[in-house]
């Protein structure tokens, strides 16, 4: 029991200790969603008008959300065309990597807001698409490795099946690795270029449980609030008119940019103690 006291007393001890920064555990949970409460303002012009730019490149791709339900097909909207599939997605992640930088700025570097700053493309947005795609293919590491293992055929000798298990099964920890570094893209997101990819891994060691806990924690909110809009236009889609599609297109890409905020918000959380203690020392 007092073991067990001791460990929950360690994860939620907000100290800074030798070199390390030690995250409080309930500000990097609780802390991305209590501030996007706060801050929802400088949210929502960003994410209103980029929830537009997606559900325009998706309806004019044919990718929209509906093309994705079982009951719902329309030639003149959904395109299965796996090109026009890879192409959108790709436009769709910079345009999320540059909604991010925005509402980075607007919400902690006092920029104002304005049409042309939330339009007009900056070298920042292509550094952030660059950073976005390497995160998530990285982390795609962990599904090949579980495709890997699936489809594979066992080996008869079991000194060989075994080796090749240990090896394949190193990419379940990449996620759990970089979980560590994902505080870069809020460095990138301000513009900075003063940070260092080692000191950064350096500072956040004692701090995987706590990371763990918040990125299991923001999975499980955000696959739920998702799961519950897609469910919701899910069932309409059977009998969808152009209202309903126009705005289920929208109120999802919207919700997306609502569950990236969180992400963001958590990266800056993890950045301001990491700033703090440089400013400290």
């Amino acid at each position: 029991m007092s073991a067990i006291k001791s460990t929950i007393s360690k994860i939620f001890r907000p100290i800074v200790a030798d070199d390390r920064v030690l995250y409080p555990a309930k500000d990097i949970i609780w802390g991305p969603y209590i501030q996007f409460i706060k801050s929802f303002r400088f949210f929502f012009w960003p994410a209103a008008v980029y929830s537009l730019l997606l559900s325009i490149l998706y309806f004019s791709l044919g990718q929209n959300l509906f093309c994705s339900f079982s009951p719902f097909y329309h030639e003149n909207i959904c395109s299965h065309n796996v090109i026009l599939f890879i192409v959108t997605r790709v436009l769709a992640f910079y345009l999320i990597a540059a909604f991010g930088v925005r509402y980075y700025q607007l919400q902690w570097q006092n920029v104002q807001p304005s049409l042309k700053f939330l339009l007009i493309p900056a070298r920042v947005d292509v550094v952030a698409f660059v950073a976005l795609v390497v995160l998530i293919l990285s982390n795609l590491i962990a599904l090949w490795s579980w495709q890997t293992l699936a489809v594979r055929v066992p080996n008869p000798n079991w000194k060989i099946e075994l080796i090749y298990f240990a090896v394949i099964s190193c990419g379940f920890l990449v996620p759990i690795i970089l979980s560590r570094l994902y505080v870069i893209l809020a460095f990138v997101f301000s513009g900075s270029k003063n940070f260092s990819i080692f000191k950064i891994w350096q500072k956040t060691r004692g701090n995987g449980l706590r990371i763990l806990i918040w990125f299991f924690m923001f999975l499980f909110i955000s696959g739920l609030f998702l799961s519950f809009v897609v469910e919701s236009f899910n069932e309409q889609a059977l009998d969808a008119g152009w209202f309903t599609i126009i705005v289920g297109e929208y109120v999802f890409n919207f919700s997306l940019l609502i569950i990236f905020g969180f992400f963001v918000n958590a990266l800056e959380i993890q950045k301001s103690y990491l700033c703090k203690e440089k400013e400290n020392d």
